[in-house]
C-alpha cells in the first residue's frame, strides 16, 4: 500500500517557535551558509564573516541558529522568536 512520507523535506532542521510557528532551515556542509525553508519558497543566508558561529544573512534577513535553538529577523523585526529544535528535526 501507500507508504507515509514527511513533509520536512530531507537535510532539514525544523524548530517550534513562540506563537507554534513553524521555521525549517537547511545548513549547507560546513555552514558557511543556510537555507530558510518556506513552504512556497526558500532562501540563502550565508555565514556572517567574522561573526559569531551560527549567524547567516543576506543583508536583509538574520539567522541566529545552535543546534538546538534558532531566531530568524527580518529587517528590524524578530519574525521567529524563541524556537526550539522539534523532536526528530
Amino acid at each position: 500500500g501507500p507508504a507515509e512520507r514527511s513533509r520536512i523535506p530531507v537535510g532539514v532542521t525544523e524548530f517550534v517557535c513562540e506563537g507554534n510557528k513553524v521555521l525549517r532551515v537547511r545548513f549547507e556542509t560546513g555552514e558557511k551558509s543556510a537555507w530558510v525553508v518556506f513552504p512556497e519558497r526558500e532562501f540563502r543566508l550565508d555565514a556572517v564573516p567574522g561573526g559569531p558561529a551560527g549567524r547567516y544573512s543576506n543583508g536583509r534577513s538574520t539567522l541566529s541558529a545552535t543546534a538546538t535553538e534558532a531566531t530568524l529577523e527580518e529587517g528590524s523585526n524578530v519574525a521567529f522568536a524563541n524556537c526550539k529544535r522539534a523532536a526528530g528535526g
